[in-house]
């Protein structure tokens, strides 16, 4: 009995071991750094480039078809150097910031690969995925009861979050790769401009964002 116990223990161990090593095998971690595309302001002011930065961990399921969960950093400023006068309040040198936190899980298709081109050094993916969004005004913070507030995320503008864009990479060896995207965000459900300390008129409207990135991808196996 005791063998047996001993045996079964044994098997367990070694399949978790050679199951986790398979899925080892397949992941990658990816890290992009860029810069930050569009935003709806208020009149008041007008958007600026942002910075962009992102990580996420890949799971590659065939040549095909991978998957990502990743976390996405984009911030705003919005800023109008002009005096304005309305109701007799005067604006001027306006400075508003604010950060946008991403949640996102992606899926992406890897279009040589579907074409049957055969290529080792060069990957091009076409992307698509959703996500949760949370946009992040220490100048601004208002009660909030949704499900989101409830999780940290109260005061905070929150909206979900549709991705499209391309993925190309370049393998410079089994390891590592370097990599560009360029992703198209549309913001659904944003409540604010992204000025929202100058004007935190409700809008409930969508948004959009460009995402452009160059980054590193390295693989988990050895």
């Amino acid at each position: 009995m005791k063998i047996n116990i001993f045996l079964v223990t044994f098997l367990l161990i070694g399949f978790f071991q050679v199951k986790g090593q398979s899925i080892k095998d397949k992941l990658s971690l990816d890290m992009n750094i860029g810069t930050r595309l569009l935003g709806k302001t208020s009149d008041k002011t007008n958007i600026i480039p942002g910075f962009h930065a992102s990580s996420g961990l890949l799971y590659s399921v065939n040549k095909i078809f991978s998957v990502k969960g990743e976390l996405a950093v984009d911030s705003y400023h919005a800023r109008d150097f002009a005096s304005k006068w309305e109701n007799q309040i005067k604006y001027t040198n306006i400075h508003d910031r604010s950060f946008l936190v991403r949640a996102n899980l992606k899926g992406a298709i890897n279009l040589l690969e579907l074409a049957k081109i055969n290529s080792d050094k060069f990957v091009f993916n076409l992307i698509g995925g959703v996500g949760l969004a949370s946009n992040y005004n220490s100048d601004f913070r208002q009660k909030n009861t949704t499900i989101l507030s409830r999780l940290g995320l109260k005061g905070n503008d929150n909206m979900l979050c549709v991705l499209v864009g391309v993925n190309p990479k370049l393998n410079v060896s089994p390891r590592v790769s370097l990599t560009s995207e360029i992703s198209y965000g549309l913001l659904l459900n944003q409540t604010y401009y992204i000025d929202r300390k100058v004007n935190s008129t409700s809008i409930n409207s969508t948004d959009n964002l460009l995402n452009i990135s160059l980054g590193i991808s390295l693989k988990l196996k050895k």
